[in-house]
């Protein structure tokens, strides 16, 4: 069976950059991830993105009659899958390894669209 790990992130208000991402995996090995993201965006768009970047790379790599399973930690994915892969939640930040990995790359990928003169404010915040 093929398990899609993905993960959407967001900053804090609607309409301010995300990112996405997803980790495909087979029997405890990652086999391949990716991640993209959007200047201005909502959590739960960045989620399905991530869903649906995550299947399209599983249906690439899946063997004939192989099985796929989506695991995320937004119930909102799970609620719009509509019966037709298999969805399994986990909770975020929990230390599940490869939701962990998706979470890091999601938030990764965030930082990319994130305007430098909002970063630095941000960086003077934590200090």
């Amino acid at each position: 069976m093929l398990s899609v790990y993905c993960d959407g992130s967001s900053t804090d208000r609607g309409g301010r950059a995300g990112g996405w991402a997803f980790v495909v995996v087979r029997d405890g090995v990652e086999l391949t991830a990716g991640s993209g993201g959007a200047k201005a965006t909502t959590n739960n768009l960045m989620e399905l993105a991530a869903a649906r970047a995550g299947l399209e790379a599983a249906t690439k790599l899946k063997l004939a009659d192989e099985e796929v399973e989506l695991v995320t930690d937004s119930r909102y994915v799970l609620e719009q899958l509509g019966g037709g892969v298999r969805g399994r939640w986990v909770r975020g930040h929990s230390g599940e390894q490869f939701n962990e990995r998706a979470d890091a790359l999601a938030h990764q990928a965030k930082q990319a669209f994130i305007p430098a003169k909002v970063k630095r404010r941000l960086e003077r915040r934590r200090r």
